[in-house]
């Protein structure tokens, strides 16, 4: 077996054990300017199989389920 197939497989071994799926977050308006970007940065690094759903608006209604 060649070197880049064990790597592939020894990639998708890894990966087996990934979480997956869709995370939806709300947040205030002027979120880009806070460390919030960073902290999405690192949770997809960390799980790059979670989808992030990041929406914006008014602070005011953040309570509210949709």
């Amino acid at each position: 077996m060649s070197a880049a197939v064990a790597a592939a497989k020894a990639e998708f071994a890894a990966r087996s054990g990934l979480l997956t799926g869709t995370l939806s977050l709300r947040a205030a308006d002027g979120v880009e300017s806070s460390s919030l970007p960073a902290l999405l940065g690192a949770f997809h690094r960390l799980c790059p199989g979670v989808t992030l759903h990041l929406v914006e608006g008014a602070s005011a209604g953040l309570g509210r389920p949709r």
